[in-house]
């Protein structure tokens, strides 16, 4: 596993001619644009593609530019710094939320990077399949699914405006990776030219409550514009017209106890009753906590008569100091 974790000067090819072909909602707010300034936009572009003659001041200008905020403090906050990951071959670009105080999305945890690489190694557990992660944080594990050919990944984290936003953004940054890749599969679309949007969505999500929002909004956003096998997503329970997830994706979401029966409720609800899996990754931060760390299994499996599978436990340098090591358990629980 090759990763790399720093805060650096954002490289120059994230400008206004990139951020013009990702949608407005993936943006640093810097490069989003209202309604009339998208709708001037397009109408511009237009003239510019059917009139070679225009006089510009460069052959190449982007008009996009002209929309871009003149407030440079906002450009700074949201451009100037992002955080790179590599996982295998592929270098993510991570936009941290804010520190909140309590819910710690800043950092990239050491769980995070550990089952992103998993899901690298064994991209055949996502590989066409739909994914949800929960308590995303900057979303590592998402954006590998992604590349490696999911089919729907559906992003959520508490539904805090900065944090969503963050998570938004890190789509943007990462958009031509994992459209690029999409382009590759060899899973059945609607048509060729399929926009990225199709598959992938970011939605605020409190554990416990109102799973159905989320299902909906796969449901409503996705279902037609993705055909898996023929005509239906396997996902998609027409009947009861639900939409279910295959994976579900926890990286260190255990060290809050008091949030595991919401977080298990969580889960229960979104995945397929009879095929959905969990990959969970998570460490004992707090010495003598162990007991409460694991409790999340136990319910689990006396609440919703899940199995769970201990994958392997791997040291990792720690997300707090670099200087540090700490144990991150992967387990996989699975509706039987």
């Amino acid at each position: 596993m090759t990763t790399t974790a720093e805060h650096v000067n954002t490289p120059q090819k994230f400008d206004g001619k990139y951020w013009q072909q990702i949608p407005n909602e993936f943006r640093p707010r810097a490069y989003q644009t209202t309604s009339l300034e998208s709708k001037l936009l397009a109408e511009a572009n237009n003239d510019i593609k059917n009139h070679n003659d225009l006089n510009t001041d460069d052959d190449g200008e982007n008009l996009f530019d002209l929309f871009q905020s003149n407030d440079d403090s906002d450009e700074e906050d949201e451009n100037d710094f992002i955080e790179h990951t590599t996982i295998g071959k592929q270098t993510y670009h991570l936009r941290p939320p804010p520190d909140t105080g309590t819910l710690f999305a800043h950092k990239v945890w050491s769980g995070s990077k550990l089952l992103a690489t998993y899901l690298y190694e064994n991209s055949d557990l996502i590989r066409n399949k739909c994914t949800v992660e929960l308590g995303a944080g900057t979303a590592l594990p998402s954006l590998v699914c992604l590349n490696q050919g999911s089919s729907i990944s559906i992003i959520t984290d508490y539904p805090d405006d900065g944090v969503i936003h963050a998570l938004k953004e890190t789509v943007g940054w990462n958009w031509e990776c994992i459209h690029e890749k999409n382009l590759q599969n060899d899973y059945k679309v609607k048509n060729n030219n399929m926009h990225l949007m199709n598959r992938v969505g970011v939605i605020g999500h409190e554990w416990g409550k109102n799973t159905k929002s989320v299902q909906d909004f796969a449901l409503n956003t996705f279902t037609n514009n993705v055909r898996m096998e023929g005509n239906q997503i396997k996902s998609m329970d027409r009947d009861q017209n639900k939409f279910y997830f295959d994976v579900a994706i926890l990286s260190e979401c255990l060290w809050m106890h008091r949030t595991h029966q919401d977080l298990a409720k969580s889960l229960h609800e979104l995945l397929h009753p009879l095929h959905g899996m969990a990959i969970v990754t998570y460490a004992h931060h707090i010495p003598g906590c162990e007991e409460e760390d694991d409790a999340f299994f136990q319910i689990c499996a006396e609440k919703y008569g899940m199995i769970t599978e201990h994958v392997m436990t791997k040291p990792m340098d720690y997300m707090w100091d670099k200087t540090k090591s700490i144990d991150i358990h992967l387990k996989i629980v699975r509706n039987i």
